[in-house]
């Protein structure tokens, strides 16, 4: 870290602008390269001391406070706002510090100029009807709507996808089924039959029935979603996905089901669940996550539930995640490939950035971890 009057009042000014959001995405990279680089002994936190990443932001804001007391006494100035500023960088990004790995310097930023152009995902999915035609949703206005039988799926104004049910009788042999999809970079939200709220994360698909069966409520998951499911104690809402099964009266819960991840993890938010396999049948509180093993192996385990959900509201929230997961999440939402020259990284992860970063700046993160990254060719190469 510069120790001259002249650098700690650059920093103040960028720091100054970095709250204001008026910094440029340049000024930013140098702004943060340089946070990374904060040459202090006493802030390498090690992995084994703290159970939590709320426990480890609580921990890094006081260090950062009393560095910056200690700094005053030695008549280096630091403006208030440049204080604010440093905090706000060590909430955003509390995994660069997490290891005691020293922190290395951005020194692969030639290498990560194709990542600068590689933009966030949004809000986008396409949805495949039971007679096979397929609809862009980015193309429907708002209020929009396709009639089907028995009911209408309509755009709303907030731009989700809302089932809106007739009064006509359907039989059950005339349900249709429709499919809404959303492709790497991409997520959406749905508003079922009987009102109960599904969002989708990217690279997910969610099969449904425009009207529910008057016995039980069934939908298909590939992928991850959120549910906020309406209350009705003479329906159950069945989540079927690669194998398990989901029964809830009316609850909030966190299933991830992607076919590529080794493992089915359904975290409960509210209410009680029960998760069911050929093998296992497991019972779920509020706080606790199941975790079904390709393997059949099945656990339950406390988590904090607003890591395992903070997708939904745009942030990627790593808690000891590893590399692995973390990449394939990244992959997800930025639509690029992963390759891993040698094995991967033994190393778990923590914290919390918004998913509305570019690329690079996710990947500046991870190389501030200790982690050597390149990426070239629409791929992120771990070395």
């Amino acid at each position: 870290m510069a120790n001259n009057q002249s650098d700690n009042s650059e920093f103040e000014n960028l720091a100054k602008k970095y709250l204001e959001g008026t910094i440029s995405p340049e000024e930013q990279t140098r702004f943060e390269a340089w946070y990374a680089g904060f040459n202090d002994e006493a802030l390498q936190l090690k992995s084994d001391r703290y159970d939590s990443a709320e426990e480890l932001r609580k921990a890094m804001y006081q260090r950062i406070q009393d560095r910056m007391i200690n700094n005053r006494k030695k008549n280096i100035i630091y403006s208030k706002i440049a204080v604010a500023a440093l905090i706000l960088v060590c909430l955003s990004f509390v995994f660069l510090l997490y290891f005691p790995d020293k922190p290395s310097t951005f020194e692969n930023s030639v290498e990560m100029v194709e990542a600068t152009n590689i933009g966030p995902g949004r809000s986008t999915a396409s949805l495949i009807l039971d007679n096979g035609v397929v609809i862009d949703l980015d193309k429907l206005k708002d209020g929009d709507k396709v009639d089907l039988i028995g009911t209408s799926l309509q755009k709303n104004v907030d731009g989700e996808i809302e089932i809106k049910v007739s009064d006509i009788p359907v039989n059950n042999t005339n349900i249709e089924y429709s499919t809404i999809r959303t492709p790497k970079g991409g997520n959406y939200k749905i508003v079922l039959a009987d009102g109960t709220q599904v969002w989708l994360n990217s690279s997910s698909s969610l099969k449904f029935p425009t009207v529910f069966d008057k016995a039980e409520r069934i939908v298909e998951l590939v992928g991850e979603a959120y549910f906020d499911v309406v209350s009705n104690k003479n329906r159950l809402f069945k989540v079927i996905s690669d194998g398990q099964e989901i029964n809830v009266l009316g609850t909030q819960f966190n299933v991830a089901a992607y076919l590529e991840d080794r493992n089915i993890k359904t975290t409960l938010i509210e209410g009680s669940v029960k998760v069911s396999t050929a093998n296992h049948s497991l019972l779920i509180e509020p706080g606790e996550q199941s975790i079904i093993t390709k393997e059949g192996f099945a656990e339950i385990v406390n988590v904090d539930v607003s890591n395992i959900v903070a997708w939904k509201d745009g942030f990627f929230a790593f808690d000891k995640l590893n590399v692995e997961e973390v990449m394939n999440q990244i992959s997800r939402w930025y639509n690029v490939k992963v390759s891993f020259k040698n094995e991967v990284p033994k190393k778990q992860l923590i914290g919390k950035i918004s998913k509305k970063e570019n690329l690079s700046t996710v990947l500046q993160m991870l190389t501030y971890n200790g982690i050597n990254i390149e990426f070239k060719n629409n791929t992120i190469i771990i070395k």
